[in-house]
Protein backbone atom coordinates (compact mmCIF):
# COMPACT_ATOMS: atom_id res chain seq x y z
CA UNK A 1 0.00 0.00 0.00
CA UNK A 2 1.27 3.47 -0.89
CA UNK A 3 1.14 5.89 2.03
CA UNK A 4 3.63 8.65 1.25
CA UNK A 5 2.43 11.72 -0.65
CA UNK A 6 5.29 11.59 -3.17
CA UNK A 7 4.58 7.92 -3.94
CA UNK A 8 0.92 8.81 -4.53
CA UNK A 9 1.88 11.70 -6.80
CA UNK A 10 4.25 9.43 -8.74
CA UNK A 11 1.53 6.82 -9.23
CA UNK A 12 -0.99 9.34 -10.54
CA UNK A 13 1.71 10.89 -12.73
CA UNK A 14 2.12 7.54 -14.52
CA UNK A 15 -1.63 7.53 -15.20
CA UNK A 16 -1.76 11.15 -16.45
CA UNK A 17 -2.91 10.08 -19.93
CA UNK A 18 -5.71 7.98 -18.47
CA UNK A 19 -9.39 8.80 -18.16
CA UNK A 20 -11.50 8.13 -15.09
CA UNK A 21 -14.22 5.90 -16.55
CA UNK A 22 -16.14 5.35 -13.33
CA UNK A 23 -15.86 5.42 -9.58
CA UNK A 24 -17.42 3.62 -6.65
CA UNK A 25 -17.60 4.80 -3.07
CA UNK A 26 -17.48 2.22 -0.28
CA UNK A 27 -17.47 3.60 3.25
CA UNK A 28 -14.26 5.69 3.47
CA UNK A 29 -12.80 4.30 0.24
CA UNK A 30 -13.13 5.36 -3.38
CA UNK A 31 -12.34 2.98 -6.23
CA UNK A 32 -11.42 4.60 -9.54
CA UNK A 33 -11.59 2.75 -12.86
CA UNK A 34 -8.96 4.39 -15.06
CA UNK A 35 -8.74 3.72 -18.78
CA UNK A 36 -5.22 3.90 -20.21
CA UNK A 37 -5.08 1.20 -22.87
CA UNK A 38 -1.54 1.72 -24.16
CA UNK A 39 -0.11 1.60 -20.63
CA UNK A 40 -2.28 -1.33 -19.53
CA UNK A 41 -1.20 -3.31 -22.60
CA UNK A 42 2.41 -3.05 -21.42
CA UNK A 43 1.37 -5.30 -18.55
CA UNK A 44 -0.93 -7.61 -20.51
CA UNK A 45 -2.29 -7.21 -24.05
CA UNK A 46 -5.79 -8.06 -22.81
CA UNK A 47 -5.81 -5.25 -20.21
CA UNK A 48 -7.54 -1.89 -20.76
CA UNK A 49 -8.03 -0.46 -17.27
CA UNK A 50 -6.38 0.17 -13.96
CA UNK A 51 -8.27 0.16 -10.69
CA UNK A 52 -7.03 2.50 -7.98
CA UNK A 53 -8.45 2.26 -4.47
CA UNK A 54 -8.10 5.32 -2.24
CA UNK A 55 -8.59 4.31 1.38
CA UNK A 56 -9.63 6.40 4.39
CA UNK A 57 -10.68 9.34 2.20
CA UNK A 58 -11.91 12.30 4.22
CA UNK A 59 -12.07 14.77 1.34
CA UNK A 60 -11.35 14.76 -2.37
CA UNK A 61 -11.12 17.53 -4.95
CA UNK A 62 -10.30 17.55 -8.62
CA UNK A 63 -8.71 20.50 -10.37
CA UNK A 64 -9.10 19.97 -14.13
Amino acid sequence: MITEKQEMADTFSVLHDGTIESYEQKNNSIILKISCIYLAEHINLAFEYFYVELQEVSSLSLNP
